[in-house]
């Protein structure tokens, strides 16, 4: 298991939010279920604070297509970049829902006892480890037909013995996950520890170092810079815990307890807007497009920020929340992460450790609710327009 200092921890936590800045720097016509919590002839509106970022803006969609009015629903939006004051307005009562993150809501759990970390969207994948040419590629062994097993296994035996390229006060701590993962420690690999970013980007193409681990927008550079060069060779599935981070919706306690059925249907709606991503990205891309560049400052195009939903994004579809997400057997279980960071955030006293987690995650009760109601499924699964 990776150990962490508080610092270090500290250090992935601002890494996210960084690696979330790279990023920005850088309607069915199936028969839907009625709206039976809704006023008489409205629609029920759920105020909902998004962060800026592709995965979220993706709400608006939801929207603007009408999906959220099949389910009687109308969103409300309020931007607001950081987590801690969004969990401010959400304890006061001025939203329904908020965007976060699994592990960033450590940091709150104690002062916001009614916090409930309820709807998963999205894996966010910017923690990859990039090897150089030659190097094994996890996805890619596995859509050779190798077991994730024994696609891992090949990725851990080929890095003992070789050198790592990095800014070890922010991605040591994942190097070490990931040699605890293959069975290593530091003495079976040599890390090079440089100042920033580009100078482990620039080392890692000079021939260095076999492998490179850092901020997206160097990940980014090198994998489409030098396709012949670098090679993704995996993120969470050979990372562990550390490298598993899902992008969230959080919700009170309370409104939870009035709103149940509503938040079974927000669910619903999140899965059949991860279908246009995934299937039919054209109704899709161009509103994202919009939205972050207006939110930014930045002109990304839309080839651009398909690419980006594509290399470092996996939104939670049905299927997705079933093989992946909320799979026991997976490595990609949600709960390796939350409890991995739990029990750090313990050791680093952030989170205190009579704080009943389990209490303030349950996405997984909301997602095996949705099995239950056929309707929602169906409308889920009916063919997109």
């Amino acid at each position: 298991m990776m150990h962490h200092t508080k610092s270090t921890t500290r250090s992935i936590l601002s890494t996210v939010a960084l690696v979330a800045a790279s990023a920005l720097a850088l309607a069915g016509c199936a028969s839907t279920p009625a709206a039976e919590n809704s006023g008489e002839g409205g629609l029920q509106t759920v105020r909902m604070s998004i962060q800026p970022l592709h995965q979220y803006v993706a709400w608006e969609f939801a929207e603007e297509s009408g999906l959220a009015e099949e389910l009687g629903l109308d969103l409300e939006f309020t931007y607001l970049p950081q987590v801690d004051t969004a969990v401010q307005s959400l304890a006061r009562g001025d939203l329904d829902m908020i965007s976060t993150c699994g592990a960033c809501n450590f940091p709150y759990l104690a002062q916001s006892p009614e916090l409930r970390d309820a709807l998963i969207i999205s894996q966010f994948k910017g923690f990859i480890l990039v090897g150089q040419a030659g190097a094994p590629s996890f996805n890619d062994l596995v859509d050779g037909g190798a077991t994730p097993e024994a696609a891992r296994q090949e990725v851990f035996d080929y890095i003992e013995g070789k050198t790592f390229v990095l800014r070890e006060s922010a991605f040591g701590a994942l190097v070490n996950g990931l040699l605890a993962e293959a069975g290593l420690t530091r003495d079976d690999v040599t890390v090079l520890d440089v100042a920033d970013d580009a100078r482990a980007g620039q080392a890692f193409l000079q021939g260095q170092a076999d492998f490179y681990m850092g901020s997206l927008a160097q990940e980014s550079k090198l994998l489409r810079d030098y396709p012949d060069r670098a090679i993704n060779m995996g993120g969470a599935e050979i990372l562990g815990p550390g490298g598993l981070w899902y992008d969230t919706m959080a919700v009170d306690q309370g409104w939870l307890d009035d709103n149940g059925d509503t938040m079974v249907k927000l669910a619903a709606l999140w899965a059949r807007v991860a279908r246009y991503v995934t299937e039919q990205p054209d109704d899709v891309v161009p509103l994202i497009t919009e939205l972050i560049n207006e939110n930014s400052g930045s002109t990304f195009s839309d080839e651009e920020i398909e690419q980006l939903l594509n290399d470092f994004l996996g939104f939670a579809t049905l299927e997705r929340w079933e093989t992946d997400t909320y799979n026991p057997d997976s490595a990609l279980y949600w709960r390796k992460s939350i409890d991995f960071y739990a029990e750090q955030n313990v050791k680093d006293g952030v989170l205190p450790a009579s704080v009943d987690v389990d209490e303030h995650y349950v996405a997984e009760d909301v997602y095996t609710q949705l099995l239950d109601d056929q309707e929602l499924l169906d409308w889920i699964n009916a063919p997109l327009s």
